[in-house]
């Protein structure tokens, strides 16, 4: 085939065969482009340490920022406290940029005292535990606030929540206080909204006070078993045994749960046997003896 009738052939397929757009890339929406042009330069977040890499996208019309953590006095580089909110995306809106309303992350230096620090390699579990504390905490409290409702007028259980609330805020300072006495880094994280508070409310009238008991309960049950986890890697983990570790758990948190857990489990039994007839008396006179 000669030259002239090779080039005559791709010719005619290249007029046959239609171009492939999809992968072409459009130009910015001019709707973008006067957003961005209200609400003026975009300055980028500035954290305690680290800094944001933004970058603009014009087809969502949004400022993406990822957070990169510099390197810490070991040459390591920080790790970031919550990776699924290292990126923050910000909107032009009314004049404005407007942060997605989303948990901040940080970098964390988990810098450890080397010359407290002896056999101690459960630093991240125990701050886990120390984050659980706190949530639970905000959790209780916001049962022991909805009991106090006029609608509800339900003073011995918010009374009881309380105290439950206490105790949460105790055990998590005490497990601070350990960490530090250890040599360990404390690292602490945002507390997300309870959802004891809306849950209950749409319980109200109905059963209110078995219904929270119940959930207390529950997340009583979970706290103790995350930390009858650490406690088995404390104590069955060769490698990683902390016999002053196990000690601590077992003589502190993992008692006072149980007897939490027992005290939990009788108010439901005693709520449970009456009937459906009987339930506002006997939650009533429930109520009167956790007032005492």
């Amino acid at each position: 085939m000669t030259p002239a009738l090779n080039y005559l052939v791709l010719l005619m397929v290249a007029l046959i065969v239609p171009a492939d757009y999809t992968k072409v890339k459009h130009p910015a929406k001019a709707t973008c482009e006067r957003q961005f042009t209200e609400c003026g330069n975009f300055l980028p977040p500035v954290p305690d340490r680290g800094q944001y890499i933004c970058r603009i996208n014009k087809q969502t019309c949004v400022q993406s920022c990822q957070l990169k953590c510099p390197k810490n006095k070991d040459g390591k580089i920080m790790p970031i406290s919550d990776k699924q909110n290292s990126k923050e995306v910000y909107t032009c809106s009314a004049g404005s940029w407007k942060r997605k309303d989303t948990p901040r992350a940080y970098c964390m230096s988990n810098t450890p005292v080397k010359e407290v620090k002896q056999n101690f390699h459960h630093t991240e579990q125990v701050n886990g535990v120390i984050k659980t504390l706190f949530n639970t905490s905000y959790y209780y409290l916001a049962m022991a606030s909805f009991y106090e409702r006029a609608d509800v007028d339900l003073p011995g259980f918010s009374k009881f929540m309380t105290g439950l609330w206490e105790k949460e805020l105790h055990q998590a300072r005490s497990f601070m206080s350990y960490v530090n006495k250890r040599g360990g880094y404390i690292s602490l994280y945002d507390i997300p909204s309870p959802s004891s508070h809306e849950m209950l409310i749409s319980k109200r009238s109905s059963q209110a006070g078995l219904v929270g008991m119940q959930a207390a309960l529950d997340t009583l049950r979970e706290v103790n078993d995350q930390v009858l986890g650490l406690h088995k890697e404390a104590t069955l983990t060769r490698k990683l045994a902390d016999p002053h570790l196990k000690f601590y758990l077992e003589d502190g948190i993992l008692s006072e749960k149980v007897e939490t857990i027992q005290r939990v489990a009788e108010i439901i039994t005693r709520l449970t046997s009456f009937s459906n007839e009987d339930y506002s008396l006997g939650e009533f006179k429930v109520d009167l003896e956790l007032q005492d």
